[in-house]
Parts: structure tokens; C-alpha cells; sequence
């Protein structure tokens, strides 16, 4: 259940007029990407795509995350997520669930945080059925909690709950009540785009989301329910075996993940088409402007692929964008040619092309354009590793 707490006051605040005094009060490293939000906000609202309103609401969360001490790093993420849906559905309430969806993406999560949906174990053994409702119960790691679990606390955390529900008001000021309140459980609902990822699928293996309740409350039909409901089970059963060809840009020929696919592809059919729409552009969206600017696939890569060197670093972020073509033709059901078209120019900079013999994006072997940003991104990636040890 989502309470209300004086926490909430700062959320409810304007950006107004002090904002540039409050992006300069931040740390350094989240100054940048609040100012490059803030100047698009500022152009959304001038295509007509947000009152003034709607982006002081969006833009009083963003500085918030900064304040809140966030990973300044998926500020770059949940911009692209924002503005890529605003653009393409011209609807502010789903372009601002992508923005809170992936808004609290923190190691180690707050172990007292309410998990919703809940999330139910379907191992076998004698856990079989247990239903968690905080984050501290479950037997999973810091870091696979935080990938199974940052949507499942986006709206139980009260500053966020309340931001959604600002932005409800703005955007439909005569709705009633329980309009609303259906609106709101609806962005909770289409929210839940943990099944998007291969590796997270992986790391996650054994944990169900619980979405009846919250599915029920935003008005979906019996039929959808249903399908959500056995799309989150299938996607519970994801075997770590399955991961290399992902990883690895290989065939997927197992025999046993071609049975699971086909059936994860039927139920993810029958989803709310919000909810596809998420799974789908929160894979599509990784390497667009602000994510790329934001230097998350170079601190990926210095820390899961041990890279340390500029000459490194285009063929192992191409690996990355490899692995999530896959995703995007498996298990978002779309064509590679639309990812393709989507994503070879956004990388083009950084030294990665795509190999047309092979169908697979490659380092370019010249000196990417972005050369000079790349090496910043890696200095404080490296940075960042030297300090954990």
C-alpha cells in the first residue's frame, strides 16, 4: 500500500525559478545530465507535447534524484525512456512512467522498501509460493535485487507515488477520484518491465511478480490479467544456460529455450499494450543520445568485461549492443531491422559500425569521433573500480 509522508513535500514542490541554483547545489557529476533534461523539457513544452505544469512536475523529479543522491549515470537512461515515449505516444503519464520505472536503480536498495507488486518464489522446495513484500526478505544479492527489483519500489516510494499522481491531476484536472486513482495503479502496472533483459531474466530466475491486485486496480480485463499473470511465471523459469548465445551474439538453438520462447512470446501477446510498449523501448532505448552521453555502457563494460583501454572499449560495447538486438528480436518480438535503423547511427560516434556479412555491429578499427568523451567516460570508470577495492 502506497502511504503518504511529509517525505513527499519537496516532490510537491515547483522547479520554478530556482533552478539553476538547485542543478548547481548538486554534485558535479549529476549537474550535467539534469541540464541537458532540463533544456529538452523546455523544448517539449514548446512543441506543445507539455504544459508548463507537466515539465515543472518532471523536472522537480529529476533534480530530486539528484538531490536524493541517485546514480547520476541512469539519469542519461531514464532520459532517453522520457522523452523517446513522450515523442512517440504524445502521452505525458506513460512517457513519466518509463522516468520512474528506472528511477531508483541502486546498490545496495533500501531493505525496507515495499515491494509493488509483491514477488512470489516458484523454486522448488520448501520456499515454493512464499510471497515477499520488502526487499530485505528476498535471498537474492544486492545487485540482483536491484535488477529484479527497482520497478517494483518506483511507486511505493512516497515522493515518486506522489509525483505520479501530480502529474495525473495536471494532465486530467476533471477526473474523479477514482479515475484517477485507476490512472495511477495503471502506470504501476505498466511499470513492470523486468522480463525485457536476458541477463536480468537470468539473475532473477525463480521469482514471480504478484500483478492481480495492482492489474485489477488499473482496470485491465480478466483476459489481460491473465495473460500478465502467466507472462511473469514463464519469464520466472528463464535458465542461466540460456544466457551465453545472448551474450555472445550466437545462434539460439536449444531445444529447451525455443520451448520456453514460444511460450513467453504467446503470453507476452495478450499484454497490455502499455506494458509491451515498455518492455519493448526499455530495451530499444539504451543507446540513444543520453545514455551514450551518460557514460553507462563504459562503466558496464570497465565493470562486467574488465576493460582498461580506449582500444578495448568499441568492440566491447558492441558486444553490449549485440546482446540486446537479440533481446529485441526474442523476446520483444520485433524485426532486427528496426533496431538496426534505430541504433547504428546513435553508435556510429563512438567507433562502432554494423557488420552487414555478419548482421552484427563491430568496432569500426578507426578512431571514433567521440574519442575525447569516451576517454573521460573511462578514466572515471576506472576511477570508480579503483576505489571499490
Amino acid at each position: 500500500m502506497v502511504k503518504k509522508t511529509k517525505s513527499m513535500v519537496k516532490e510537491e514542490k515547483p522547479a520554478g525559478a530556482d533552478v539553476n541554483a538547485r542543478i548547481l547545489s548538486l554534485k558535479p557529476e549529476h549537474q550535467e545530465p539534469t541540464k541537458r533534461f532540463a533544456k529538452e523539457l523546455e523544448a517539449v513544452v514548446k512543441e506543445g507535447l507539455l504544459n508548463q505544469k507537466q515539465a515543472d512536475i518532471v523536472l522537480n523529479h529529476v533534480l530530486r534524484l539528484g538531490e536524493r543522491g541517485r546514480n547520476p549515470a541512469n539519469t542519461g537512461n531514464v532520459h532517453d525512456l522520457f522523452f523517446y515515449t513522450l515523442r512517440d505516444t504524445k502521452d505525458p503519464l506513460r512517457a513519466l512512467a518509463q522516468l520512474l520505472a528506472d528511477s531508483i536503480k541502486i546498490v545496495p536498495m533500501p531493505e525496507d522498501a515495499e515491494l509493488i507488486p509483491p514477488l512470489r518464489d516458484v523454486r522448488e522446495g520448501e520456499n515454493n509460493g512464499k510471497i515477499y513484500h520488502h526487499i530485505g526478505e528476498l535471498f537474492l544479492n544486492p545487485g540482483q535485487k536491484m535488477l529484479c527489483c527497482h520497478t517494483n519500489i518506483a511507486y511505493s516510494d512516497s515522493e515518486q507515488a506522489e509525483t505520479a499522481r501530480a502529474m495525473i491531476k495536471a494532465t486530467f484536472p476533471r477526473a474523479r477520484i477514482a479515475k484517477k486513482e485507476q490512472l495511477f495503479w495503471r502506470m504501476v502496472a505498466q511499470s513492470q518491465h523486468m522480463p525485457s533483459s536476458s541477463f536480468v531474466l537470468a539473475a532473477v530466475r525463480g521469482l514471480s511478480f504478484e500483478i492481480r491486485e495492482i492489474f485489477e486496480k488499473a482496470g485491465y480485463s480478466e483476459a489481460e490479467i491473465s495473460s500478465a499473470e502467466k507472462f511473469f511465471v514463464i519469464s520466472s523459469h528463464f535458465s542461466p544456460a540460456w544466457l551465453g548465445p545472448f551474450v555472445n551474439a550466437l545462434p539460439r538453438t536449444d531445444a529447451a529455450y525455443l520451448a520456453w520462447l514460444k511460450e513467453y512470446q504467446e503470453a507476452r501477446s495478450g499484454l497490455p499494450e502499455e506494458l509491451k510498449y515498455q518492455l519493448m523501448t526499455d530495451t530499444l532505448t539504451n543507446f540513444c543520445p543520453g545514455t551514450m552521453a551518460s557514460g553507462k555502457w563504459v562503466d558496464s563494460v570497465v565493470a562486467f568485461s574488465g576493460v582498461k583501454t580506449m582500444e578495448e572499449l568499441p568492440a566491447a560495447i558492441a558486444k553490449v549492443v549485440n546482446q540486446y538486438m537479440a533481446e529485441f528480436i526474442d523476446l520483444q518480438c520485433e524485426p532486427a531491422e528496426r533496431f538496426i535503423t534505430t541504433v547504428k547511427p546513435l553508435v556510429a560516434d563512438f567507433g562502432i559500425i554494423f557488420d552487414k556479412k555478419r548482421s552484427l555491429f563491430a568496432a569500426s578499427g578507426k578512431e571514433p569521433k567521440r574519442a575525447k568523451e569516451m576517454a573521460i567516460q573511462l578514466e572515471r570508470a576506472l576511477n570508480k573500480q579503483a576505489a571499490k577495492k
